[in-house]
């Protein structure tokens, strides 16, 4: 896995939120992925989607030099193509605003966050499948864990992921 280390990647936890930030550690062990320089980029449309509008949480503006996040609260992971100074978050903007504002596009604002193919299909790159098959594996060792012991992972920055 060394050779993903420094790759920029997207997170979603559990709660909706989007961190984004550079692989330092997968930590099959603990069941862990660490990142380093991560900015929390929110829901971004994530909660309105699931018709909960009011508990949208908008990007943040401070930069973490590192964040550990345990598997069991990491529901989508994926290597972005884009440097990390380059991604920007998707603003969600509620209907009401936008007709305010004049908006014709749709609620989003879609910043570059991945690649597509000619047919405009996004690419899935051989490092996104691994990266996606060791989070899978990191979970399911968290459930085989959580089954056979009490559980026992380092304290963590959880804090973020409890917005």
């Amino acid at each position: 896995m060394s050779q993903y280390i420094g790759k920029t990647i997207s997170l979603i936890s559990n709660k909706g939120l989007r961190y984004v930030g550079l692989l330092e550690n997968i930590n099959a062990d603990d069941a862990t992925v660490a990142l380093k320089s991560v900015r929390l980029f929110g829901t971004e449309g994530r909660m309105a989607a699931m018709g909960q509008p009011n508990l949208e949480v908008p990007p943040g503006v401070d930069v973490y030099d590192y964040v550990v996040f345990r598997g069991s609260d990491v529901k989508d992971l994926s290597v972005l193509d884009t440097p990390i100074d380059e991604v920007k978050p998707n603003i969600y903007r509620p209907p009401q605003q936008q007709q305010q504002q004049g908006a014709t596009t749709g609620q989003y604002y879609s910043g570059p966050t991945s690649t597509s193919s000619q047919n405009g299909t996004p690419q899935t790159g051989k490092l996104v499948q691994v990266l996606q098959l060791k989070l899978l594996q990191l979970k399911q060792y968290q459930l085989n864990q959580s089954k056979l012991l009490p559980q026992k992972l380092p304290l963590h920055i959880n804090s973020l992921l409890k917005l």
